[in-house]
């Protein structure tokens, strides 16, 4: 059961950031890789993987057939928006980027899908603020921090 929900969250994340544009190609491709290499036995999977020529309209249909196949619900711009914040805020809450530049990214992400940004729009507004008031930037750092718990789901 874990791998598939690893699989779901992985596909669902992947899917969102291609169509925003914000990873390669190639980035997925490489992924599928990883999933081969680790054991994954799906044709889909397999054939993402072993892609000889990394088109970005092969990649994206495969992908989108991977998502059918999987069961992920039909992509919008808003859920595109949305698990794509939310991965950033994984990222920060992982420690893999620091509270500024998860911000950047989400405000980034709400340009490129206006239908989420009321729900990013905190995020926005505490990287603005970051930006204007150097001496509270501490405080801005641990708001972003609460507000991408909450947003990866990890708090109230």
């Amino acid at each position: 059961m874990g791998a598939m929900s690893d699989l779901r969250r992985d596909v669902a994340t992947l899917r969102a950031l291609r169509y925003l544009d914000l990873i390669a190609p190639s980035v997925v491709v490489g992924w599928a890789q990883g999933r081969a290499i680790g054991g994954d036995s799906r044709r889909r999977v397999a054939a993402l993987g072993e892609l000889s020529e990394v088109r970005r309209e092969d990649v994206d249909a495969h992908l989108m057939a991977l998502a059918d196949e999987i069961g992920l619900e039909p992509l919008t711009e808003r859920l595109a928006g949305v698990a794509a914040a939310e991965e950033a805020a994984h990222e920060l809450t992982r420690g893999v980027v620091r509270p500024i530049e998860a911000a950047r990214r989400i405000w980034l992400i709400a340009r490129r899908a206006p239908s989420a940004e009321p729900q990013l729009r905190v995020f926005i507004g505490l990287a603005s603020e970051w930006e204007d008031d150097a001496e509270n930037r501490a405080s801005y750092e641990e708001e972003i921090r609460s507000e991408a718990l909450h947003l990866a789901g990890w708090s109230e």
